[in-house]
């Protein structure tokens, strides 16, 4: 189980991508922000998201899916 704090809701309708701009989506049982057009994921360390591009980590194919199955909500203003 997932022992780092869960973002909070506020929080998440600021985070867009720094690489696109765009919304990205929220796992919180990993704690990591996915984008699903870039295939990258930022973590999430002691409640913080580490949205620096140079630390985005490429995800593969079986992780995306998994991604996908378990994504909790998306980011950003385009989220209402």
């Amino acid at each position: 189980m997932n022992q780092n704090p869960i973002l909070s809701d506020e929080l998440l309708d600021l985070i867009v991508c720094p690489i696109d701009h765009q919304s990205l989506i929220y796992i919180d049982s990993e704690n990591v922000l996915f984008n699903d057009r870039l295939n990258k994921k930022y973590e999430v360390k002691n409640g913080i998201p580490v949205m620096l591009i140079e630390k985005a980590i490429d995800v593969d194919k079986e992780t995306q899916e998994k991604y996908r199955a378990n994504a909790t909500r998306t980011t950003g203003p385009t989220n209402q």
